[in-house]
């Protein structure tokens, strides 16, 4: 079935048009959309053999932006998770750079 509002798009609209592709395509379900999206940058990411130090405040920014545009509960607890990971990796970093000095 299809809404009123995509019957009667305006391509020039993009939050319409993305709204329509996500009912099209992903059922409305915002949160099936996201995640193919992260899969798709992690899969692309390891075949581009790119370093951790590139891929993970990436992934973090793509988890917060797809969570900003679906407003899906798992996407900002992963992003606040990713958070508390590289604060404990920064402050273990820290210590080490210590004890070397």
């Amino acid at each position: 079935m299809i809404s009123q509002l995509c019957k009667n798009i305006n391509f020039t609209d993009m939050g319409i048009v993305g709204k329509c592709f996500t009912e099209f395509v992903f059922f409305g379900d915002g949160s099936l959309a996201s995640l193919i999206v992260i899969i798709m940058f992690v899969l692309i990411g390891v075949r581009a053999q790119l370093p951790l130090e590139v891929m993970y405040p990436a992934l973090l920014g793509l988890m917060f932006v797809l969570w900003l545009l679906t407003g899906a509960v798992w996407l900002i607890g992963f992003f606040l998770l990713g958070l508390l990971i590289g604060g404990i990796m920064l402050g273990i970093a820290f210590l080490a750079y210590l004890a070397k000095g």
